[in-house]
């Protein structure tokens, strides 16, 4: 049987794109490969790494074709650490051990720390009188001297 190669499609992300540090992000796309004298060549595995980190299994869902195997992968990832732009790779094997790899750049936006709060505000009574602080001379009434 002669050994075909897998041919990968990343829908996304774009190349390019920005994603958010420490937040998932997903990594979908489609695999073919042409059937070999009418039988199916299986698609076995599809991996991303970011950055050349650890391997992460992407979900695999079966697309009916008569002529071809066709198979839509999808993974969540996310980048972790490290200056910009990141690699994301990904890697589909077949069941001829015959692989395909497309690698797309990904950026991280910005992150924006909000500005602490401002120090609570600190307030001042003051108490005005108005007049005389003495009783008003109507409630003092002189007590007669027996």
């Amino acid at each position: 049987m002669p050994v075909t190669k897998p041919q990968l499609t990343v829908f996304g992300p774009s190349n390019n794109a920005t994603v958010n540090l420490n937040q998932p992000f997903p990594v979908t796309g489609q695999v073919t490969n042409p059937f070999v004298s009418g039988e199916p060549v299986t698609i076995t595995s599809v991996a991303v790494r970011v950055d050349g980190g650890p391997a992460i299994e992407a979900n695999l869902t079966v697309v009916p074709d008569r002529t071809q195997t066709r198979v839509n992968f999808a993974a969540s990832a996310q980048v972790t650490v490290g200056p910009d732009p990141h690699k994301v790779t990904v890697t589909a094997i077949n069941d001829q051990e015959a692989s395909a790899t497309q690698t797309v750049s990904v950026l991280t936006a910005p992150v924006v720390v909000p500005p602490p709060p401002p120090p609570p505000s600190t307030y001042t009574v003051q108490h005005f009188y108005v007049g005389s602080l003495d009783p008003p001379s109507w409630l003092v009434t002189p007590l007669p001297i027996c």
